[in-house]
């Protein structure tokens, strides 16, 4: 295993640090539960109400130095429950006493007046095909809106009327002013517009807008966006510095999953995560290295109560194992040296502190809906052209003595794909090959000829550029390569 100190010593050599620590975020999402009996409502609720105890407990039992923050954000028939549930009602006051942070999060559940009795709001607009651009992916924020703005204020309202009543009563917050600045993020299935967002943001006090938009980017370069911005109310991934009314704090969906979401199939596995969390340090770590001004940095992913269920549970998919698996590796790697945990609001704080420092800078800004690497907004291109539909593997310290980090990835060839099967094991449809991402303090030569042959691709981890050369004598420096065998 790869470890904090090493990558630190490897990485950074005795450079002095110019960028923070990237912010971890662990969302929750307590999504409607769905049943339209009562009872039987209720009883799904106190079920997903005992995943959170269970993660609330395993969250307690890691060390307080490294123990992840979580923002839970509660749907309405969640937070309906909750105010009459004493064990749930217990659980999120000592959540909240702790440091973890509340908001609220829907889909299309309206109220119906009675408890526990919600329905979905249905389209009430004739479904309208999207005009997109050639190779342009289709997402939610291109679609027209199947409702009117009064029907999606409503579900709004139905929502809200409950998670400010809930928060109020767990966090003794009663002024509506002091209220909204505690039940200021989430993310919403509608409107399905950046317009509509917008104007229902700004009229319900979101600040802060948790993921959601930037998984465009990752269904386009199979990353996340690292850096919080200002979103531009007309594109998913533009940026628009004259918006000051909320931000954009990235992260992707459910650790584990390798599936549709937003639209689009995102491989979401362990592995997968971890390269991507290696990446966005690698990119933090290059820019660093070339003396670049800071920026916030943030990774992050959202469960929901309905992946926490216990192994076996009856006709479900428990996630418990893997984000665990990733919390660990996260804390056992990088934290507290290149990363910490925090909420959104932590992020957004920050941000605004940057944004003051550096009036007027970008912090992100990709204004397109397909694959442009002319545009890539970021420094290691070569990097993550290569790393696309790659899984981590392991670290492997055979050169470390030098200096060197070699870290070992497997990537689909075209043609095959990663899927889970039903034990919700990873498996591939077809064949895979082997890459190594490698980077040293400073100059030095390996001989990786006993994992790649005796030939091998060098890609540059910036630019891209690839040579072949003798795998015994490969020229290794700050700069992060790609090898691949040939």
């Amino acid at each position: 295993m790869v470890t904090a100190a090493v990558l630190v010593l490897a990485g950074l050599a005795a450079a002095q640090t110019r960028q923070p620590p990237i912010n971890v975020v662990f969302n929750v999402h307590l999504d409607p539960a769905g049943p339209p009996d009562p009872q039987m409502h209720k009883a799904e609720l106190e079920r997903r109400r005992d995943n959170v105890l269970w993660l609330k407990s395993w969250i307690e039992s890691i060390d307080k130095a490294k123990r992840p923050r979580l923002n839970v954000q509660i749907s309405g028939d969640h937070a309906e429950f909750y105010l009459q549930d004493e064990k749930g009602l217990a659980m999120l006051a000592e959540l909240y006493k702790q440091g973890h942070e509340l908001g609220t999060h829907m889909h299309r559940n309206i109220y119906n007046g009675e408890f526990l009795r919600w329905s979905e709001l249905r389209p009430s607009r004739p479904f309208q095909k999207p005009a997109i651009g050639p190779g342009d992916v289709i997402t939610p924020g291109v679609l027209a809106e199947p409702n009117s703005m009064d029907e999606v204020r409503r579900l709004w309202n139905d929502n809200f009327r409950f998670s400010n009543e809930l928060l109020a009563k767990v966090t003794g917050v009663t002024d509506p002013a002091g209220l909204r600045a505690i039940n200021n993020n989430g993310e919403f299935h509608l409107p399905n517009s950046w317009e509509g967002k917008d104007v229902l943001f700004k009229q319900f006090g979101i600040t802060v807008e948790t993921g959601g938009r930037n998984e465009v980017f990752n269904m386009i370069f199979d990353h996340d966006v690292f850096h919080p911005w200002r979103p531009s109310m007309t594109h998913e991934l533009a940026e628009d510095l004259s918006n000051k009314a909320y931000i954009c704090v990235p992260q992707l969906a459910v650790v584990g999953n390798i599936k549709m979401h937003f639209g689009q199939d995102q491989d979401l596995s362990v592995a997968a995560m971890k390269r991507r969390f290696l990446h966005a340090f690698l990119e933090r770590r290059e820019q660093e290295r070339l003396g670049l001004p800071p920026k916030v940095w943030t990774f992050g992913w959202t469960m929901h109560g309905f992946d926490l269920y216990p192994e076996g549970a009856a006709r479900r998919v428990s996630q418990r194992k893997n984000v665990q698996e990733l919390v660990e590796w996260i804390n056992a790697s990088f934290v507290p040296a290149a990363a910490r945990w925090a909420t959104p609001n932590d992020v957004a704080r920050e941000f605004y502190a940057w944004e003051k420092q550096h009036p007027g800078v970008s912090s992100f800004h990709y204004p397109h809906r397909k694959q442009n690497w002319d545009a890539y907004p970021f420094r290691l291109k070569g990097l993550a052209k290569a790393l696309i539909s790659a899984h981590y593997v392991r670290a492997i310290s055979d050169w470390r003595g030098q200096g060197v980090e070699v870290h070992e990835f497997e990537r689909v060839k075209p043609g095959s794909a990663w899927y889970t099967d039903d034990a919700n094991a990873v498996r591939v449809r077809g064949e895979t090959t082997k890459l190594y991402i490698v980077w040293a303090g400073k100059p030095a030569k390996v001989d990786l000829s006993k994992l790649a042959g005796l030939k091998v691709t060098v890609i540059r981890g910036g630019g891209g550029q690839g040579r072949s050369v003798d795998a015994n004598t490969v020229a290794v420096d700050a700069e992060p390569l790609v090898v691949e065998g040939n």
